[in-house]
C-alpha cells in the first residue's frame, strides 16, 4: 500500500517535472504570445510567470490547483477541465461496462470447453487478434467502415446517442479480447480446484458452482484488470478522443499541445496523473486486502 502511494507521488513529481522543463519548447516572451494569440500582456503574464518559477514553486502551484486562465478558451483552466472530464468519464464507464458484460460470460463459457475443440481454438485465435489491435488502427478503421461505408454513424461527437457508438467500439474491441482471455484463464485455473469438486459432490447445480464458487474466486484478477483499464481510459484515451473529436481530457490535451495553451496543458497532465495514481492506489489496496484474506 505504502509502495503504491510512494510510486504515485513519484509519478506526479516526474510528470510535472517533464512539463516544467518542456515549457521551453513553447513561446517564452509576452510579445510572442500576444502576436500568436492576440492576448493582452496581463493575460500572458500568467504564462510567463510559470516559466520564471523554480521547480518547487511550480509543483506547489500545480498541487494547489492554481492554474490561472486558459489562453484559448478565455475562462479559468479549472472550468475547462471540469467541462471535459465528464465526457471522458462517460466514455470510460460505458466502454468498461459493455466489455465486462460481454467478456466475463464469454470467458466463463470458453473455460468449460475442451482445449482441443474447434470452438476453443478458433476463439483463442480471434480473441488474441482482437487483444493485439491498437486503437491507433481500430479507431480509423471503424471510422471508415461504420462512419463512411456502412450505417454512417456520426464521425464526431454531436450530442446524440449514436455518436457514442464508434468511440466505444474502438475502445471495447481490444478490451473484450484481453478481458475474455483473462477471464478464461482465471476460470481454467479455478475449475479443477478441490472446493469446486466438493461443491459438485454435495449436489450443487452447475450455475451455483460457477457463480458462487468459481466466479467468486476469480473476481480479484478480473476486477483488478478492469480497474487498471478504467484508470487508463479515465486518464484520457488520446487517440480515440482525437480521431472522433470526443470532447474529453484526451482531446483537450491534444488541443492544448497544438495551440500551445500551457496553463491548460499543465492542468490536464496533472489531472491525468492524479486519476491514474488514485485508481492504481485503490487497485493495490484491494489486491493487498484480498491476498491477506486468501
Amino acid at each position: 500500500m505504502f509502495k503504491a502511494v510512494f510510486q504515485g507521488i513519484l509519478q506526479i513529481w516526474i510528470g510535472l517535472t517533464i512539463v516544467y522543463y518542456g515549457q521551453t519548447l513553447l513561446p517564452s516572451s509576452a510579445e510572442e504570445l500576444e502576436q500568436e494569440y492576440g492576448i493582452t500582456h496581463s493575460a500572458s503574464s500568467l504564462h510567463i510567470d510559470s516559466q520564471t518559477q523554480t521547480l518547487p514553486q511550480f509543483i506547489n502551484k500545480m498541487v494547489h490547483f492554481r492554474f490561472g486562465n486558459s489562453l484559448t478558451y478565455k475562462k479559468t483552466v479549472l472550468q475547462v477541465i471540469l467541462e471535459h472530464l465528464p465526457f471522458t468519464l462517460i466514455l470510460a464507464t460505458l466502454s468498461v461496462l459493455i466489455s465486462a458484460f460481454i467478456s466475463i460470460p464469454l470467458g466463463a463459457f470458453l473455460a468449460q470447453r475442451i482445449k482441443a475443440s474447434l470452438i476453443y481454438r478458433f476463439s483463442n485465435l480471434v480473441l488474441s487478434f482482437l487483444a493485439s489491435i491498437p486503437t491507433l488502427i481500430s479507431a480509423p478503421f471503424f471510422l471508415w467502415l461504420f462512419g463512411l461505408k456502412v450505417f454512417h454513424f456520426p464521425l464526431s461527437y454531436n450530442g446524440g446517442i449514436s455518436s457514442y457508438f464508434l468511440p466505444i467500439l474502438s475502445i471495447s474491441v481490444g478490451l473484450i479480447g484481453s478481458l475474455t482471455l483473462l477471464t478464461r484463464t482465471a476460470f481454467e485455473k479455478t475449475l479443477p480446484q478441490n472446493f469446486v469438486r466438493t461443491a459438485y459432490a454435495k449436489g450443487a447445480s452447475k450455475k451455483l458452482v460457477i457463480f458462487k464458487h468459481v466466479f467468486a474466486n476469480t473476481i480479484v484478477p478480473i476486477f483488478s484488470f478492469l480497474l487498471l483499464k478504467f484508470s487508463y481510459l479515465l486518464a484520457g484515451s488520446l487517440v480515440v478522443e482525437s480521431i472522433y473529436g470526443w470532447p474529453g481530457l484526451g482531446e483537450l490535451l491534444s488541443k492544448s499541445i497544438f495551440s500551445r495553451d500551457l496553463p491548460v496543458l499543465q492542468a490536464t497532465v496533472l489531472f491525468i496523473l492524479l486519476i491514474s495514481v488514485f485508481f492504481n492506489t485503490i487497485r493495490s489496496f484491494l489486491l493487498l486486502r484480498f491476498s491477506h484474506e486468501a
